[in-house]
C-alpha cells in the first residue's frame, strides 16, 4: 500500500499561482500508482454564464496533442502497419514530401516524431491564402480544408533531414495524414476507435462533436476578460485535442500501466511496455547532459529519475503535462488563458511529489578559466534559414552572443528568455567548456583543431560565425 499524500500544500501553491496571474479557470490533475488521486479545479469556464470549471470541462489542450498522435503512430508501427525507420513518402497517399536538394535522403517516420525531419513551422505563405485557411486556422462552420490541399499536394522540409532539431507542427500534421492512409479511416475516427474508446475517454476527441460544445471552456486573454476568437486548429494531428480531466487522466494512467506492465480493466493498454519505453527514451539528444526529444515527448534527467513533458499553447488555452514513470507519477493542467507560466507550476508540483532534486542542486565548484574565455567569445548562430529555425527567431532573435563583463563569462539573446544577459557558471570541473544557466546546462563543442565550432542549449545547436 503506496503512503497517502495530502495535497493540502500543493492546493496552497495552485491557488496562488491562479490569484497572481489571474486565471479565468483552471484545472490541475495528480495521476499517482495506476489512479488519478487528486484534482484542483477552480474558477470559470465562462465567465458571463458563471458556468465553473468541472472535472468535464473541455479544455483545448493544443500541442500536448502530439503524445496522442505519436502513440497513434507507434500503434501501426506495432502492428507492422509501416517500420519506424521507414521512408513516409510511399504511405501518403496525396502529398509527397519533396526533397530540399536531390541528394538529401528521403524523410522517415522516426524523424517526423522527433523533429527532425527538416520542416519549418510554416508552409509557403500563399498557402495562407486560400479563404478556408486564412491565418493557419479551421473557421467554424466551414468546411475544414483537407491537409492534402492546404499543402497543394507536397511540403518539402528547410533542412536536410536527420541533421538538426527544429519543433515543426507541420510533422505532426503529416504523421496524421500518415494515420488516416494507413488505416484508411479519417485521422480523428481513428483516434476514437484505438484510443478514445478504449480508454472510454467520452469526451475527448481532435473534432469539435456538437455534444461537446457547451463543455467547452472559452479561452481568454491574459486579463482574463477579453475573448479570444473561437477558431480550430486547421491541421488537427498537431494541436486539435479536446478533453477533460478525467478523460485525460484515462490516457496518463494507460501509459504508466503499459511502462510498469500493470494490467487493469479499467485502463486497457494502448501500447507495448516495450513500445512506452522506447517512446520515453532518447531518440534526439546533443549530450547525455541536455534535454532530450524521445517520440513525441520531451525529456531530461532529474537526478536518478526521468522527467518526461509537453506543453501546449492555443488562442485563450494553456496546457502542461509533466510525468516521471519511475515514481509512477504524474501532473498535468489545463487553463482557459495562455498564461505561459503553467508549465512552471505542474514542474514544480512533480518535483516536489518525486523528491527530485532541483536543477541547482549538487553542481560542483568548478575552476575559473578566463584564459579560455576568448575562444568561446562571439556571436553564435543555427544553419538552415529562418522558417527551418522559426523558435530560434521567436525564443531567441535567432541568434546568442557570448561576451566578458565584469570578470564573467556570459550569454545574451537578441530578445526573449536571454535579452538582458546572463553569466555562465561552470558545470562540470573536468570539461572547461560545459556551463550552466541557473541549472540549464549549456554547452561549447570544438574541432578537432581545438576551434570552438558551436554552442549547444536545449536542443539546438548555434554554430560560431
Amino acid at each position: 500500500m503506496k503512503p497517502e499524500t495530502s495535497f493540502a500544500p500543493f492546493d496552497k501553491q495552485i491557488q496562488t499561482f491562479e490569484t497572481e496571474h489571474q486565471l479565468p479557470g483552471l484545472a490541475v490533475g495528480i495521476v499517482r500508482h495506476g489512479q488519478l488521486v487528486h484534482t484542483y479545479l477552480s474558477g470559470f469556464a465562462h465567465r458571463p454564464s458563471e458556468r465553473a470549471v468541472t472535472a468535464e470541462t473541455v479544455f483545448r489542450a493544443a500541442s500536448i496533442s502530439k503524445t496522442l498522435t505519436a502513440v497513434g503512430v507507434m500503434q501501426l508501427v506495432e502492428k507492422g502497419q509501416i517500420g519506424l525507420h521507414d521512408p513516409v513518402n510511399p504511405y501518403l497517399h496525396d502529398i509527397e514530401l519533396k526533397p530540399r536538394k536531390s541528394d538529401d535522403p528521403p524523410i522517415t517516420l522516426f524523424q517526423l516524431l522527433t523533429h527532425t525531419a527538416g520542416f519549418g513551422e510554416f508552409v509557403p505563405w500563399y498557402r495562407y491564402l486560400n479563404p478556408r485557411a486564412l491565418g493557419g486556422v479551421a473557421w467554424l462552420n466551414r468546411p475544414r480544408l483537407p491537409l492534402p490541399r492546404f499543402y497543394g499536394g507536397q511540403i518539402q522540409p528547410d533542412a536536410p533531414p536527420g541533421r538538426q532539431w527544429s519543433y515543426a507542427n507541420q510533422g505532426y500534421a503529416l504523421l496524421g495524414q500518415l494515420i488516416a492512409d494507413v488505416s484508411g479511416q479519417s485521422f480523428p475516427a481513428y483516434m476514437r476507435d484505438h484510443l478514445f474508446t478504449p480508454l472510454s475517454m467520452a469526451h475527448s476527441d481532435f473534432e469539435r462533436r456538437d455534444d461537446l460544445k457547451p463543455l467547452l471552456a472559452t479561452g481568454y486573454r491574459r486579463n482574463g476578460r477579453a475573448v479570444w476568437p473561437d477558431v480550430d486548429v486547421l491541421t488537427l494531428a498537431d494541436g486539435s485535442l479536446f478533453t477533460t480531466v478525467n478523460d485525460f487522466s484515462r490516457y496518463v494512467v494507460s501509459l504508466l500501466n503499459s511502462y510498469h506492465e500493470r494490467d487493469t480493466a479499467v485502463y486497457p493498454h494502448l501500447l507495448q511496455t516495450a513500445t512506452v519505453r522506447q517512446m520515453w527514451s532518447p531518440a534526439f539528444q546533443l549530450d547525455a547532459c541536455l534535454p532530450f526529444m524521445g517520440l513525441g515527448f520531451f525529456g531530461e534527467k532529474w537526478g536518478d529519475q526521468t522527467h518526461l513533458y509537453h506543453d501546449g499553447l492555443w488562442l485563450g488555452f494553456m496546457s502542461s503535462l509533466s510525468l516521471c514513470p519511475e515514481s509512477d507519477t504524474a501532473v498535468f493542467a489545463f487553463t482557459n488563458c495562455a498564461e505561459q507560466g503553467l508549465p512552471t507550476l505542474v514542474r514544480n508540483l512533480l518535483r516536489q511529489l518525486v523528491k527530485a532534486p532541483h536543477p541547482m542542486d549538487n553542481i560542483p565548484a568548478c575552476p575559473v578559466q578566463p584564459e579560455r574565455w576568448d575562444s568561446l567569445v562571439g556571436d553564435y548562430k543555427p544553419r538552415w534559414g529562418i522558417n527551418a529555425n522559426f523558435r530560434v527567431w521567436q525564443g531567441f532573435g535567432g541568434k546568442l552572443t557570448v561576451y566578458v563583463q565584469d570578470g564573467q563569462l556570459h550569454v545574451k539573446s537578441r530578445w526573449g528568455s536571454l535579452s538582458k544577459g546572463y553569466p555562465l557558471q561552470g558545470l562540470d570541473p573536468e570539461n572547461p567548456d560545459a556551463f550552466h544557466l541557473y541549472g540549464s546546462p549549456l554547452l561549447f563543442q570544438r574541432n578537432p583543431a581545438g576551434e570552438t565550432e558551436s554552442l549547444q542549449y536545449r536542443h539546438y545547436a548555434f554554430y560560431k560565425q
